[in-house]
């Protein structure tokens, strides 16, 4: 006997590795969040994931935003600790060589984490636009940046390496 399944028009959405550690049955797991701040609409905090039986550790940050403020519908997405250090390097890039030229063609630049939030740039009406998207295919978590966004982006950034580190 032969079972076929078939999922139409379903994407599965990607899923950090603290977001993994999180779903691990048979355990108890502890969650610590610390707000570091917000950029938009976005807020952003830094967690603490903790096995308690085995004492494993991991941590990631979290970017959250309420997408209407008639529903308590939040979109969020992780980013793995060891990726907050290549979204930095992104981001100084993006300020020093991207956004410093004015290409002849269209262009892009995006960065991506294994859970699906994507940070983007890209030539549009003779400047440069960036947008921050949380959820990975999900238009609703888009949050559009300024150039300017991007030293407060930094900052938050900043903030968050040292509480990274377990």
């Amino acid at each position: 006997m032969v079972i076929t399944t078939v999922c139409i028009g379903q994407t599965l959405r990607s899923q950090s590795n603290a977001e993994k550690f999180f779903e691990k049955t048979g355990t108890l797991i502890q969650r610590e969040f610390f707000e570091i701040g917000a950029l938009k609409d976005v807020d952003f905090k830094v967690i603490h994931y903790t096995d308690l039986i085995s004492k494993e550790k991991v941590c990631g940050l979290q970017l959250e935003i309420q997408v209407s403020s008639e529903s308590n519908d939040i979109k969020f997405g992780i980013l793995d600790a060891d990726e907050v250090d290549g979204l930095i390097k992104a981001i100084l890039i993006m300020k020093s060589t991207v956004f410093t030229r004015i290409p002849s063609n269209y262009e892009e630049a995006v960065f991506k984490s294994r859970g699906g939030f994507s940070l983007s740039c890209f030539w549009n009406k003779n400047k440069w636009s960036s947008i921050m998207q949380i959820e990975e295919f999900d238009i609703d978590s888009f949050v559009f940046l300024e150039v300017s966004d991007y030293d407060v982006f930094l900052g938050i950034l900043n903030k968050a390496v040292p509480l990274l580190k377990l």
